[in-house]
């Protein structure tokens, strides 16, 4: 525990467990190497009953297909759990923008419902990742 806060496995090895909230990067040079880190890194989100949310950038996967397959090869019942709601998948377009253009506001309201039905169907918190590459594109 730190400072009272039960801590939460990462699901990799060079980061450990980590406080609610805690966010971090990781530079990495090739797709796979990005793999290595996100697959595991859900898996055991799933694992520890944590709503799991992955805002699938196109600047590292094609689409949302490939990262579910990427997951599919880890993580069999990955179909299962995305229809059971445990993990939602979604490309950074859909997420981020309307008509084109960045809407802040309408992608930090879909994280504050994403954290509420996460609390709300017990789930012990919720973990996500997401990559700012695509933003030197529409933040120009």
């Amino acid at each position: 525990m730190e400072n009272g806060q039960k801590l939460r496995d990462t699901g990799l090895k060079a980061v450990g467990e980590v406080p609610w909230g805690t966010h971090f990067s990781i530079f990495y040079e090739t797709k796979q190497d990005l793999l290595d880190v996100l697959v595991p890194y859900f898996n055991t989100g799933l694992r520890n009953s944590e709503f799991c949310l992955w805002i699938v950038a196109s600047y590292e996967f094609l689409n949302v297909n490939k990262a579910t397959n990427a997951l599919r090869e880890s993580i069999p019942s990955v179909d299962r759990l995305i229809d059971k709601g445990n993990i939602e998948i979604v490309a950074h377009r859909d997420w981020f923008l309307t008509n084109g253009k960045v809407n802040i506001s309408r992608a930090v309201g879909r994280f504050r419902q994403r954290m509420n039905y996460a609390l709300t169907s017990g789930f012990e918190g919720l973990r996500a990742n997401g990559s700012p590459a695509w933003m030197q594109v529409y933040l120009r």
